[in-house]
């Protein structure tokens, strides 16, 4: 009985994850699209840097500099705002959280590494992983960022 209870939370948790990532990406979007030659290029940029900040990757990506997706990635989390930086942090910490609920070492390894690179970069913030924060960092985010 509580098993369906938590793979609703951990569903919606990653709904959530997903929010955050979706706003990331319109915030690169709508920052680097102004006066852009390629928007398609300026897409396929701010998903790779997306990824990029979120530790994953495409194929789809390939043709982009790994050195400009990484400057660009390092740029946009020293540029970013507090409640976009919280969005992304919280984002891997839950990640974290529900790779080590599954038992993914795989995952619990990659999130970690990401976690310590975005530590060398800018001073990670203190809360821990928790849904209600979560929800409310995804919703503000979309609304500011997704609505235009």
């Amino acid at each position: 009985m509580f098993g369906f209870f938590k793979r609703r939370l951990f569903r919606t948790m990653y709904d959530h994850i997903n929010g955050i990532k979706v706003a990331t990406y319109s915030r690169l979007v709508t920052r680097n699209g102004a006066g852009s030659d390629d928007p398609e290029r300026n897409k396929r940029l701010a998903a790779a840097i997306t990824n990029r900040v979120f530790g994953t990757s495409s194929p789809m990506h390939e043709e982009l500099s790994r050195e400009t997706v990484n400057s660009c990635a390092v740029e946009m989390l020293t540029d970013s705002d507090e409640e976009l930086f919280a969005g992304i942090v919280m984002a891997l910490r839950t990640m974290m959280l529900l790779a080590t609920d599954r038992g993914d070492t795989q995952l619990m390894a990659d999130v970690s590494q990401q976690l310590q690179w975005i530590k060398s970069i800018r001073q990670l913030p203190t809360e821990t992983p928790c849904p209600s924060m979560l929800k409310q960092l995804s919703v503000t985010l979309q609304g500011k960022y997704c609505s235009r």
